[in-house]
């Protein structure tokens, strides 16, 4: 069976030649194509790189068709899609017809109209249009994300695997063991395209179809381990026989060494089919394969074992990964531009290529160096700046603490602890000061004195209409007994409206840590502490942050307010009036002198700064949180660049660039009856998403509302529609009260894997997840933390470790002891919990943002010279 990969074009022009003959076809019908049976070309299985090996049409590793997208502009239907089919007898790898897909394939146009075909291989990647009026120009996609579609592994001694379960059990330090694994690209990223200029006198002919390799493909060959070797961990640790080889990125970097991101070498982009022109790149500074396979259910890694004890072995000595990768044609000149990135479960390595050119349509083979000490781990304090800045952060697996600032749930941790530990996400339940000031930078309190001096809300609170009072006066009355007339009379109606509005007060927003009594106002408050840890941050790396509403102590908070009185007026003259009574104590009816419609004057407002109001608990830690928020938004990051906080809407589309170097806050409102901390206070532009926290997620993930600027409104299990463009995912329980509980907790970590797998394998990026394994078990104290820490830490890294697990991302996971205590590493598991989180950013391809060529020729160049940065004593890589 033939392995899929494209090398170049093997038939030259001089062999395209056509002879003018009468025409077989009609204008309106359809044109009918050839394709050369040598216009593809490919490996066969043992992928030498010293010459291109022939293979023909027919996609034999996933079984599925090939297809192509044909264009010509004088075409009267001028776009359409085809299958290649193979001959169906003798050697079936031959394409032996170009069949169209739907009803309606490319027809003939006017005789005289010059007639210019281009076929695009594959279909999937080519546009559906021309692009700004040309005729040759199209929308393309190179994928970012080019995992290889199955594998093959052969050995020295003769054995064949077809899947990567048989490797496994091929274990042995035995020559005739040594094993090359194949993995078989995914040909949706090897573009090709044909071009055949039909004359006058060729018009309605059959018209041949010969591909050219526009893709840069890199020949990728990995070499395994060696002995002896400290693959596991540092020398004094145990080696081991093998290797694990999760993710291989490709990445353009600068003259420095560090990722370019202004290269794009994958993602969508304008090209010219008659020259290869490739503009307006929309891309990605990266190519991703992803290399697990899923085997009996169960997820399995290429691996590579250790087959001689040497340091110095051969070629035919060691195991060999081959993988192939393709970019946009033409953005990379020379290899030494690039870094190849392999994430191992043994660390992560990296190797710059070396200085040869690299010429579009050409196979580059590029072989590494062998695998000799442990890989370099994640730099915890910047991996974010490690990832791919195009990533959706919707997409990110990022570790976090619960009640980061709680010294139950955290011992002795500060937030510069925990983000040095590698931790981005921190749970913080909050509550306010009951000091009022006149300013975010709390340098003036509010008293009664400065009142008349404060800005006020527009809001009318606890507003009264009095009853309109009707007075008449004027005019000419007649009757004497009983019954009076008034005419020519003048009416007034006077009423009176008073309202209060609450001065825009800042209040400090506290950590519930911090505060030890209803009337305890520590000086130092929320974002100062926020500040401050903002400033460790590196400027690609960011920072999540959730504040949480909790109120042990009754904090209400009493502001002078001020009190305004409107009077209202209106007036009727010549009026005629009947009256009942005496002469001297008559009562006019009035009654319909007036309608809703007859408009009131208003007199200048009457404001007086004589009363106050109080804020409750809830209403205060609102007035504080849009407080810390507007400081953190004002207040500028030294070590960034940026302003603290990020206050652009967080959309399903926002990327780790967007928000590189800020905070992003999230608040938890959970309120269900009074609205005090829903309804109350909040600007309606507040910069933060908003959630509402609910009971029953501790059993079961919940899915709600998400949204930015304002509170919003729940909805259940997605029963019925959602109604914000944002959701959160979330499972959280703070009291584990016995072990039914803890068991429902383990449950719905579990829950929370497949529903995210499930959201993720649909498409969605708009789903955020959190994953809260902090809390208490049986006991709120420091005790009951810590047996919460030791029972779910050690549970999620299990489960997400599992080879059976399907990836997907993790959200914020919250936990108990990041940091543990020293001597207990072990039971809590939390470092390797914070690293397999991280990892897992790498464990599948994550969403991200959308992301002249020379001539193509068929010659083979084996192009690289470097080694391993890592590689003991700067071993050149094997040949």
């Amino acid at each position: 069976m033939a392995s899929a990969f494209v090398l170049a074009l093997t038939t030259s022009c001089s062999e395209d030649r056509m002879e003018v003959t009468t025409p077989i076809a009609a204008k309106g019908d359809d044109v009918e194509f050839s394709i050369a049976s040598r216009s593809r070309t490919m490996y066969q299985d043992d992928w030498d790189a010293t010459d291109a090996q022939s293979i023909y049409w027919g996609n034999y590793i996933n079984t599925q068709e090939e297809k192509i997208k044909i264009y010509c502009k004088a075409a009267s239907n001028p776009i359409a899609e085809y299958v290649v089919n193979p001959t169906t007898t003798g050697n079936s790898n031959v394409a032996e017809s170009v069949v169209k897909v739907g009803e309606k394939g490319i027809q003939w146009g006017p005789e005289t109209s010059p007639h210019n075909f281009y076929a695009f291989y594959p279909a999937s990647a080519a546009g559906g249009e021309f692009l700004n009026g040309t005729d040759n120009t199209i929308r393309a996609t190179v994928d970012p994300g080019q995992s290889p579609l199955s594998y093959k592994a052969t050995t020295a001694g003769g054995n064949q695997f077809n899947d990567l379960q048989g490797v496994l059990g091929n274990n042995k330090a035995d020559k005739n063991d040594q094993t090359t694994i194949y993995g078989e690209p995914d040909m949706a990223a090897a573009i090709m395209v044909a071009k055949t200029k039909i004359s006058d006198a060729q018009w309605g002919q059959m018209v041949p179809l010969n591909f050219q390799v526009l893709a840069d493909v890199l020949d990728i060959t990995i070499n395994g381990p060696v002995t002896p070797n400290t693959l596991n961990g540092n020398e004094a640790q145990a080696s081991r026989d093998y290797i694990n080889i999760q993710t291989v990125t490709v990445e353009p970097i600068d003259a420095s060494g560090n990722v370019d991101d202004t290269k794009k070498i994958s993602g969508t982009f304008d090209l010219d089919m008659e020259n290869g022109t490739v503009k307006n790149i929309d891309g990605n500074s990266s190519v991703q394969l992803q290399l697990s396979q899923i085997v009996d259910g169960t997820q399995i890694f290429p691996t590579l074992y250790i087959r001689v004890n040497t340091e110095t072995p051969s070629v035919d000595d060691i195991d060999h990964l081959r993988l192939r990768a393709f970019l946009i044609p033409g953005q990379i000149k020379n290899l030494n531009q690039l870094r190849i990135r392999i994430m191992t479960d043994c660390g992560e390595y990296i190797q710059n290529l070396g200085d040869n050119d690299m010429v579009s349509g050409k196979i580059h083979p590029v072989k590494l160096g062998y695998f000799h000490v442990r890989g370099a781990e994640f730099d915890f304090a910047h991996w974010i700046s490690q990832l791919d800045p195009n990533i959706y952060i919707s997409e990110l697996s990022i570790p976090g603490t619960w009640h980061s600032s709680s010294s139950n749930n955290q011992g002795s941790a500060s937030l510069a602890d925990q983000y040095n530990a590698g931790i981005r996400a921190f749970e913080v339940h909050t509550l306010g000061g009951t000091i009022p000031y006149t300013d975010v930078n709390f340098q003036t309190r509010l008293t009664s004195n400065n009142a008349s001096t404060m800005d006020y809300y527009d809001e009318h609170m606890y507003e009264k209409t009095g009853n309109p009072n009707t007075v008449v006066s004027d005019g000419t009355q007649s009757g004497i007994v009983g019954s009076f007339t008034l005419t020519n009379a003048t009416v007034t109606q006077t009423r009176t409206t008073t309202y209060q509005q609450m001065p825009k007060v800042a209040l400090r927003l506290y950590r519930t840590r911090n505060v030890t009594s209803a009337t305890d106002n520590p000086s130092e408050s929320f974002s100062d502490a926020l500040i401050s840890l903002a400033e460790t941050m590196n400027k690609e790396g960011f920072m999540f942050f959730e504040f949480g509403y909790e109120c042990p102590y009754s904090r209400n908070v009493t502001v002078p307010c001020r009190t305004v009185t409107i009077t209202e007026t209106r007036t009727k003259t010549g009026q005629t009036l009947s009256g009942s009574g005496s002469i001297f104590n008559i009562t006019w009816d009035t009654s319909g002198v007036f309608s809703d419609d007859d408009p009131w004057t208003s007199s200048e407002p009457v404001v007086t700064y004589t009363g106050s109001m109080t804020l409750t608990t809830a209403q205060a830690w609102v007035v504080a949180v849009e407080s810390c928020l507007a400081r953190l938004a004002a207040a500028d990051n030294k070590t960034t660049g940026k302003k603290v906080l990020y206050t652009t809407p967080v959309t399903a589309n926002t990327t780790i660039r967007d928000v590189q170097g800020q905070v992003i806050v999230k608040i938890n409102t959970n309120d269900t009856n009074n609205n005090e901390n829903e309804g109350f206070g909040w600007t309606g532009n507040t910069p933060a998403l908003f959630s509402r926290w609910m009971n029953g997620s501790g059993a079961q993930p919940l899915t709600v509302n998400l949204q930015w600027g304002k509170p919003v409104a729940p909805y259940g299990d997605g029963a019925t529609g959602p109604t914000t463009d944002l959701r959160w995912c979330y499972t959280e329980l703070e009291m584990v009260s016995n072990s039914s509980v803890l068991q429902d907790r383990k449950k719905a970590i579990d829950a929370m894997n497949a529903i995210a797998y499930q959201n993720y394998q649909g498409g969605l990026h708009r789903t955020f997840y959190e994953c809260a394994i902090g809390g208490y078990y049986v006991s709120n104290n420091v005790s009951g933390c810590q047996n919460l820490a030791q029972e779910l830490n050690p549970y999620l890294l299990t489960a997400i470790s599992k080879p059976d697990r399907m990836p997907c991302p993790l959200g914020l996971v919250f936990m108990n002891y990041a940091i543990p205590p020293t001597g207990e590493e072990d039971k809590y598991k939390s470092a390797d919990l914070i690293r397999a989180i991280i990892n897992n950013n790498a464990a599948f391809m994550l969403n991200r943002a959308s992301g002249n060529s020379a001539t193509p020729s068929s010659n083979v160049q084996d192009n690289t010279n470097s080694s391993f940065s890592n590689s003991k004593n700067g071993l050149s890589p094997l040949k």
